[in-house]
């Protein structure tokens, strides 16, 4: 069974907290993030990802050209989806907003699929 924390990450004071999801030892959004660092193209939206975190993350909505809640079957937690043209960050909230992955526009569907196997691992953990 994995063992699972959440690792606070507010650059930027939030309303509620923001955290990134471990995984047995490892950040899970972490090689996301430093992949995107290293493309000057997909960086910025990297910043974008970041405001649209923050503002949700101090209570407020967005368009959904920049955020949406997904239904990706039944799962315990809201999951929500924010997005800049070329990048998504996904996220659901327990005690924090959580941070799960990262992915690019043109890997959805496997990166929905990955999110939907972390958080029910994520479930049954934490649901003991």
């Amino acid at each position: 069974m994995p063992k699972f924390e959440v690792r606070l990450y507010n650059p930027y004071p939030t309303k509620h907290p923001v955290g990134k999801l471990v995984r047995d030892g490892k950040v899970l959004p972490d090689d996301f993030f430093d992949e995107i660092k290293k493309d000057n193209n997909l960086e910025p939206e990297l910043g974008e990802l970041f405001a649209h975190v923050k503002t949700i993350a101090n209570g407020y909505r967005l368009p959904k050209n920049a955020f949406r809640i997904l239904d990706l079957g039944k799962l315990k937690y809201t999951v929500y989806e924010v997005k800049s043209s070329h990048l998504r960050l996904y996220l659901f909230q327990d005690k924090a907003h959580i941070i799960v992955i990262g992915g690019k526009k043109g890997d959805q569907e496997d990166d929905l699929e990955k999110l939907k196997s972390i958080i029910k691992e994520y479930t049954q953990v934490n649901t003991k």
